[in-house]
């Protein structure tokens, strides 16, 4: 896209067999505003990419560039009541460090995927009853150089518990609550070159949280 789009609404739809379910994409030096997009009640079944939020469509370098005309925003998103199964990655959140996706939620949302769940470049980004199922190795939740993060009755389900649940790196400002283990779970939380990381209220039985 280029120039920009604005209050979308996609509601109450059934996605099988196609290449991804609901893809916002962009890159650097195509500009523009994407902004108030909202989708409810989607169900979704082989797919490749259930949801993804792009910014970083070939867009090479993890450096900070100046902002300008060509920078593109991302911003005021909100994805709920969506469930998937045999999805190869569930969900993608890619920001630019110069233009991070913003104000992003995702809502009352399952699914069953091989790989679970990448959010980098991220700013205010709500997980809220998220619950994703792995077949594969990994993190069910991996997110990297992003700030105000919230898990809100969030569930992820490991194949191997020699990977935490929920893996933080680089992450300033980060909210668990109302959180649970599940089987297969030893580290719940690692949180690596991370600040301000809070816990209130969760169930986490025997699993660790490292920080």
């Amino acid at each position: 896209m280029s120039g920009g789009v604005r209050n979308v609404t996609i509601s109450n739809c059934v996605f099988q067999g196609t290449l991804r379910g609901l893809r916002l994409k962009t890159g650097r030096s195509r500009g523009g505003v994407v902004e108030n997009i909202r989708a409810s009640n989607i169900i979704m079944d082989n797919i490749l990419e259930g949801i993804s939020v792009d910014m970083y469509y070939e867009s090479g370098s993890d450096k900070p560039l100046p902002v300008n005309e060509g920078t593109p925003f991302f911003r005021n998103i909100r994805f709920s009541s969506i469930s998937g199964t045999n999805i190869k990655e569930a969900i993608n959140i890619s920001g630019l460090p110069e233009s991070p996706v913003e104000e992003l939620e995702l809502s009352d949302i399952y699914f069953e995927s091989e790989k679970g769940v990448i959010c980098q470049f991220g700013h205010n980004i709500t997980f809220r009853n998220v619950k994703v199922k792995i077949k594969g190795p990994g993190s069910v939740f991996n997110v990297r150089k992003s700030a105000l993060v919230q898990f809100d009755n969030v569930i992820p389900y490991l194949s191997d518990e020699k990977y935490p649940a929920i893996s933080l790196d680089s992450v300033s400002g980060a909210v668990l609550r109302n959180c649970s283990e599940s089987e297969n779970t030893d580290i719940y939380l690692k949180a690596v070159n991370s600040k301000d990381i809070i816990l209130l209220n969760n169930v986490l039985g025997s699993a660790r949280v490292i920080k």
